[in-house]
């Protein structure tokens, strides 16, 4: 996938399709983000696609490039930084009325804030993106939120009403296969 990103974006660059360019430099900087430990190549990507995307004031992908950033910055356990990315894309989300993107920025926060030992934020964080997702009906990503609230609760002494979350989520797992 990346080795077709990368010839999209040299044929974008070529006859200067800037909305896709950016699309194509926040979808390789994703792939590399997921698929490879070099974050620091995956942040150029996020970086240069950020840039274009507020040259065109296009809100989503501006938030998108963000979260990306946020993704970064949390692997490379700069906690702190993370937040104030995913801060800047969630509210970019909600001033468009993203649910991905908001349910996406608010389980970055719960997880930046848990490994900060902010438990009781990253426990709102974490409820409010189960929440949304429970709307918008991604079982893998319901699944996901309700093993992190199990986490909070956990870290927090509550291991029975963290079994009840961690029991919800493998029930959402078994119904997504």
């Amino acid at each position: 996938a990346i080795k077709f990103y990368k010839e999209c974006i040299a044929i974008s660059r070529e006859i200067g399709l800037k909305p896709e360019l950016a699309i194509t430099l926040y979808n390789t900087g994703d792939c590399i983000e997921s698929n490879d430990e070099n974050y620091e190549h995956a942040s150029e990507y996020f970086e240069e696609s950020l840039s274009i995307f507020r040259e065109m004031d296009h809100r989503i992908g501006i938030a998108s490039s963000l979260n990306g950033l946020g993704n970064i910055a949390f692997r490379r356990s700069d906690f702190e930084q993370a937040k104030i990315l995913y801060e800047e894309a969630l509210t970019l989300f909600r001033n468009n009325g993203h649910k991905t993107g908001i349910a996406n920025s608010l389980y970055g926060l719960g997880n930046a804030a848990f490994l900060l030992s902010e438990f009781t934020d990253a426990k709102k964080y974490f409820e409010d993106c189960l929440e949304l997702r429970r709307e918008t009906g991604n079982k893998k990503s319901i699944a996901e939120a309700l093993r992190s609230i199990g986490n909070v609760l956990s870290e927090l002494g509550n291991h029975k009403q963290a079994q009840k979350f961690y029991k919800e989520a493998l029930e959402q797992i078994a119904i997504s296969n």
